[in-house]
C-alpha cells in the first residue's frame, strides 16, 4: 500500500440481514495474523518514511471527513477481512489525518478576539491572516536548513 496512492478507499458496504452469520468474530490462524501484521507494519513504515514530504494536512473539513468514514451509515452485520479493514483503515488515516505528528506541525491556533472594537468584519478578515501566516511560516522553515528550526 503506497502513501503516495491518491486513491480514496470506500468503507465496506454492511452486509444484508439475510447473509449468513460470520463463523467466528476473529477467525484468523497464526499465519494470517503474521501476514496481516506485516503489512500493517511495512504500510506505517512507508507512510512515516514519505511523511516529511507531504503536507501537514489536507485541510478537509469535518464533514468531508465523515462522509469519508460513511458516518452516517450503519454498522455492518458482518465483519470484513481483516487484512482489507487494516488497508481501508489505514489508508482514510495515512490520506486524510492532521498529521499531528508531521516534523512541520506546531500546534493547533485558537483566536479568541477580546478587543470591544472588534466587528465582523475583523473576525472575518481573521481566517486569512492565520492562512497568510502560516503560508509565511511554511515557506521560510522549507528555506532553513534541516534542523535548524
Amino acid at each position: 500500500m503506497s502513501a503516495e496512492s491518491g486513491s480514496v478507499p470506500t468503507v465496506p458496504d454492511a452486509a444484508r440481514l439475510d447473509d449468513p452469520p460470520a463463523a467466528a468474530p476473529l477467525a484468523m490462524d497464526a499465519g494470517e495474523f503474521r501476514r496481516t501484521g506485516y503489512a500493517l507494519v511495512d504500510s506505517v513504515a512507508a507512510f512515516l518514511d514519505a511523511l516529511p514530504g507531504r503536507p501537514v494536512t489536507t485541510g478537509e473539513s469535518p464533514n468531508a471527513i465523515r462522509a469519508l468514514l460513511g458516518a452516517g451509515q450503519s454498522l455492518p452485520s458482518r465483519g470484513t477481512d481483516p487484512g482489507e479493514l487494516l488497508q481501508t483503515t489505514a489508508r482514510l488515516l495515512f490520506d486524510h489525518s492532521l498529521f499531528n505528528g508531521h516534523p512541520r506541525f506546531f500546534g493547533y491556533i485558537r483566536a479568541c478576539i477580546v478587543n470591544f472594537h472588534t466587528g465582523k468584519k475583523d473576525v472575518d478578515a481573521l481566517p486569512g491572516i492565520v492562512v497568510r501566516l502560516g503560508k509565511e511560516v511554511d515557506a521560510e522553515l522549507r528555506r532553513a536548513p534541516v534542523g535548524s528550526a
